[in-house]
């Protein structure tokens, strides 16, 4: 969750030679895989195929 006063929040994170944006909202959060080979991470226990260039949002 987000402080009150934000109304979004974006930042990086490198794993495992891979770059991916993620960008925090009120409504939902995103995925981009920036840079690096495809990669299933899980969201809240669902699981998600992050392929690059390809945003996701939930």
């Amino acid at each position: 969750m987000l402080p009150a006063e934000w109304n979004s929040l974006t930042f990086h994170l490198q794993y495992l030679g891979r770059t991916i944006q993620i960008t925090l909202n009120k409504e939902s959060t995103s995925y981009l895989l920036e840079e690096g080979e495809a990669l299933t991470i899980h969201h809240d226990g669902q699981e998600i195929a992050l392929e690059t260039g390809i945003e996701e949002t939930l």
